[in-house]
């Protein structure tokens, strides 16, 4: 019990300590909802949910540049089969990833 007692005040303090050095990146996590607004398949991805992470570089410019990665889950799905009218099948998607670099003001 004393070592996790230990460990735990010890990674406390080390992190209040990072915390107050000045870091040339921040990152921050995000949690997001989605929601469909017109589509073919809507009924088969009504809404969605996802998590994502952003960094930001200090720059001493007014334009900093900024890295996003998201990840999307559609769970809502009405397992209605949809095709085009030649008979294809329209595909479904379970989900979505982005990767952007961006600059931000």
């Amino acid at each position: 019990m004393q070592k996790l007692l230990t460990t735990f005040l010890v990674c406390f303090i080390l992190s209040n300590a990072s915390g107050q050095i000045q870091h040339k990146a921040s990152l921050y996590l995000e949690v997001q909802y989605n929601q469909t607004i017109s589509d073919v398949t809507k009924g088969n991805n009504p809404w969605g949910m996802g998590l994502g992470l952003q960094m930001f570089f200090r720059q001493k410019s007014m334009f900093r540049p900024t890295v996003e990665l998201t990840a999307d889950a559609y769970l809502m799905d009405d397992k209605v089969y949809r095709m085009y009218l030649d008979g294809t099948p329209i595909g479904t998607v379970g989900g979505q990833t982005l990767l952007a670099l961006k600059p931000s003001l």
